[in-house]
């Protein structure tokens, strides 16, 4: 019979064991009536029917042990037995219940995030094909460049590794999008039509871009008119209705949408809204030295990444013998030391990564570093539990003794004890699924862009796994560890001791001291590394920033060149903008600049510098930061001019041209030198026009807080306006505002304005600059709060450990503590005696955990900033901590002790 089929059997035994008494009952009767026919009265023929039948319950429970597997109903009864003894111990069951569900809940949680990130492939069809190409660039101190677009269209056209390779170009970030609830800013991102052959996407609707579709006809010809939605696009600025074909407006150009993307399509994880296309002219691709393409390849099924890599390597050494060209830069760097500094370019090379390692490589240390903090959680979860377990087993010895006395094996009390630790860890990791989700759901919602791939995180099937194989091992681990309670020594000790105290022997009691220094060791270690990376986040939100940041506001506008097709209408855009706000009650002063500090990308700019004592072979100097503003930019931030003069308004209309760099540069460039009247070059030839330096101001964290300050040069956008060769268009995208108002109360007026200045221009990104430095901080900070909610765990799982093992030393010592107080032991020196206990363990587990957290902490070290790993400050905080703890979790069993009836202690025993 199979055991699907016994099962159902057990499931209708009531059914069938009615069916059996009713059968048999008919056999009796039938011999009944045949010996009443042969002249026996109906009580001798019932007698003698019963009599000549036999035992009918016998047969009844021969019968369903024929058709019913008893494993089964046995099982279903040690599982009500089970349940039973758990509801008659709610306090019990509440706490191991509880403590289950925060120690898997918190594992589950960040399993979804290794999963989801780490672990499951890009969705994409044979996502481990694809490869990320970028550059090497020493002269520019990057490991990873992106390609200039001749030498994209060079790559595609000699490799033979990979089926097809596109490029993409995110620089533009965002666009405005005219839809019919207003304007908006979506997220963008360039794209050829190789790109998305190679990704392996396919529209819900429509179509992709064809072949030539992202190509431009001319180098200064606009794009063409085409555009891609996402799925999410589409059902929020349109609603979801037929789009296919129709015409939106794209920073004020009317483009056809052509398709719409499955749920979820995203490439690079930007969080795409809308696919345009890159705009390439292969026939004229520009220059060689400006890098700013993205690449992705799908490797040919036959070819492996080793046999790509070294078709690379191949390249990058025949690579201006392959393509014609004779001045590249394509070359491995020099072993030594004259031949680079004859070559600054060498070094230049090709290299390739997995696209998942490179979209999760910035966060695989932190992740691990989460995963490992909560399995400590998790271990202090089981400690604490098996603490539990065995105080419980040794009050129920007495109960095993009795129920080993009247014929149960040990084999049938193992199996129950399982079973209640099945049905904890059960009812558990019921309660942790909905706490990895809600939690998930809340990191998600708090810190979107603090980890990777975050929209993809979900509890799903390998999470479900994991939760589920974690509850059955604690289930099973939580039974076997009672086992040495049901076993045959001691139980006659135990049936003959009165009352239900159990036999608690000297071994176990150190078993479950032992627990309690393993609790507070891992609690040491976790609440030291939450120390550590919460004055990681103090020292970063302190960092001197180079400005004042107390009452600044700031938004982001961005003006298409298609309505505004020059630097002059876009400088007089925004100077109406500045000078309506500038006349609002509250405002202070406003100005408007290229990039916003802290969050600036390093643009790494040749740069000509007259006069510079740098030493370098290079015709062009390396410089970090451009910065692009108006008048009052200096005044307006904040930012201190240590040197010389910041720009005035006479500067707009000034035959000179100014500049202002910053300190680092400064000292950089011209070391020993005034800086005030040098000239500098802001483009790669030697035509005039020179811009003269008029002031040097305090450095500014532009790319970072915890980054080193970079190179900076300050330029005005007035003066940039004018046909400078070489200089193009500086945009403005950002506009700050000093003022005593807060945000909130800025917004209608700012929403008009722009408004009045051009409806299709929306405003975003409305808020104080406290919250972009915040921003700037966001993962150290979602690090840090989540160390410190699994080290509050931690420290709240050792204080009811202590508190348990405190409290079980007080009832096994309770006749001990009633006859030193007999004896004349005052209150006081009970209550210190007892507490000493608590303390002792304490005190044991602390230094083995100062010891674990010297030698683990140098794993986290990348993730500091401003505090050594050994910091002594945050150990001794700790440590001080960890002695509070556990003096209040002992004071309350001390005081009880201190408290006790010496005569009804030594009366109860």
């Amino acid at each position: 019979m199979s055991p699907l089929r016994r099962l159902w059997n057990v499931l209708r035994r009531s059914r069938m064991d009615e069916d059996l008494r009713q059968e048999l009952d008919t056999h009796v009767a039938l011999i009944e009536e045949e010996e009443r026919r042969n002249g026996l009265t109906a009580e001798q023929a019932r007698r003698y029917a019963r009599a000549r039948f036999g035992n009918a319950l016998m047969y009844r429970e021969q019968a369903l042990d024929a058709v019913i597997a008893t494993w089964f109903e046995d099982a279903w009864k040690d599982v009500r037995f089970a349940a039973r003894v758990l509801a008659r111990a709610p306090g019990f069951s509440t706490v191991a219940v509880l403590t289950m569900a925060l120690g898997i809940g918190a594992n589950a949680a960040i399993f979804s995030v290794v999963s989801g990130v780490l672990l499951r492939p890009l969705p994409y069809p044979q996502s481990e094909r694809l490869m990320y190409v970028t550059t090497q660039f020493p002269a520019l101190g990057s490991a990873a460049t992106p390609l200039s677009a001749p030498e994209y269209l060079e790559f595609r056209a000699v490799n033979r590794s990979f089926a097809v390779i596109g490029a993409l170009r995110p620089g533009a970030g965002e666009v405005n999008l005219t839809a019919p609830d207003g304007a908006r800013r979506v997220r963008s991102v360039n794209v050829d039509e190789y790109l998305l052959d190679a990704l392996g996407l396919q529209p819900a609707q429509g179509r992709l871009f064809a072949r030539g579709e992202t190509d431009r006809t001319a180098p200064d010809a606009p794009l063409p008119p085409l555009a891609i939605l996402s799925h999410e696009l589409w059902q929020s600025a349109f609603g979801g209705k037929p789009i296919i074909g129709h015409m939106v407006e794209v920073n004020a150009l009317r483009r056809e949408v052509i398709g719409i993307m499955p749920p979820g399509a995203d490439v690079m994880d930007y969080r795409t809204e809308i696919w345009l296309p890159l705009g390439l002219n292969p026939l004229n691709p520009g220059d060689r030295r400006s890098h700013s393409l993205r690449l992705i390849g799908r490797l040919k099924d036959q070819v492996t990444a080793a046999a790509a890599q070294a078709e690379l390597k191949t390249l990058n050494e025949q690579w201006g013998e392959r393509v014609g060209v004779t001045d590249h830069m394509f070359a491995p760097m020099p072993a030594d030391a004259a031949s680079r500094a004859s070559t600054p370019d060498a070094g230049h090379v090709l290299q390739m990564v997995p696209l998942h390692d490179q979209l999760v490589s910035g966060a695989s240390r932190a992740i691990w570093m989460l995963q490992a903090t909560a399995g400590l959680v998790l271990l202090i979860a089981c400690a604490n539990l098996a603490n539990l377990l065995l105080a419980r087993a040794a009050l129920r010895h007495r109960e095993f003794a009795v129920r080993t006395a009247l014929g149960a094996s040990h084999g049938r009390l193992l199996r129950q004890l399982i079973i209640e630790g099945l049905l904890l860890s059960t009812a558990g990791s019921a309660l942790a699924l909905w706490l990895a989700r809600f939690g998930l759901y809340t990191l998600t919602r708090a810190y979107p862009a603090a980890l990777p791939r975050s929209a993809e995180l979900r509890v799903d099937l390998p999470v479900l796994l994991f939760t589920c194989g974690t509850a059955i091992a604690m289930g099973i681990i939580f039974g076997l560890a009672q086992l040495r309670h049901i076993g045959g020594k001691g139980l006659s000790v135990a049936l003959m001791e009165a009352g239900n105290r159990g036999a608690v022997g000297a071994a176990r009691r150190q078993v479950r001291r032992g627990l309690v220094v393993a609790e507070v060791a891992l609690a040491v270690i976790l609440v030291i590394g939450a120390g550590l990376l919460i004055r990681t986040v103090y020292n970063l939100a302190n960092v001197e920033m180079g400005f004042d940041k107390s009452r600044l506001v700031t938004f982001s506008i961005s003006l298409p060149d298609s309505t505004y097709p020059g630097p002059n209408k876009r400088m007089q855009a925004f100077q109406r903008v500045l000078d309506v706000l500038r006349a609002v009650p509250g405002v202070e002063a406003a100005t408007a600049m290229y990039e916003l500090p802290p969050n600036s990308p390093a643009l790494k700019n040749n740069t000509r510098v007259a006069g510079t004592t740098a030493p370098s072979p290079e015709r062009f100097q390396i410089v970090d930061y451009y910065q692009y503003v108006v008048p009052g930019y200096f005044e307006t931030m904040g930012i201190p001019i240590v040197r010389g003069r910041s720009f005035q308004p006479t500067d707009a209309t000034s035959s000179g041209l100014a500049a202002i760099v910053n300190e680092t540069f400064a000292t950089t460039f011209w070391t020993g030198r005034d800086p005030i009247g040098q000239h500098v070059k802001p483009c790669c030839n030697d035509q005039p026009p020179w811009f003269t330096v008029v002031g040097v101001a305090k450095d500014v964290k532009q790319g970072g807080v915890e980054r080193e300050t970079g190179t900076e040069l300050y330029l005005l956008v007035e003066q940039v306006a004018r046909p400078v060769p070489g200089l193009g268009i500086a945009p403005l995208n950002h506009v700050v505002l000093r003022t005593t108002l807060a945000p909130a109360a800025l917004a209608q007026t700012i929403e008009r304005v722009v408004r009045e200045m051009d409806p299709a221009v929306p405003v975003v990104r409305l808020r104080d600059i406290e919250a972009v430095v915040a921003e700037s901080i966001q993962r150290p900070r979602f690090l840090a709060q989540l160390l410190g909610l699994f080290a509050g765990l931690a420290l709240l799982l050792a204080a009811v450990g202590t508190y348990g093992v405190v409290s079980s030393i007080v009832a096994e010592r309770r006749t001990e503590i009633g006859i030193r107080m007999a004896l004349g032991a005052n209150r006081s020196s009970v209550l210190a005696h007892v507490m000493r206990e608590g303390l002792l363990l304490t005190g044991i587990g602390v230094v083995i955990g100062v010891a674990g957290a010297f030698g683990l902490n140098r794993l986290i070290v990348s993730l500091l900033f401003g505090v050594r790993p050994t910091d002594v400050l945050t150990f001794a905080g700790v440590v001080a901590t960890m002695i509070v703890v556990a003096a209040v979790a002992s004071l309350l069993p001390a005081w009880r002790a201190s408290r006790l009836d010496p005569v009804a202690a030594l009366r109860a025993d």
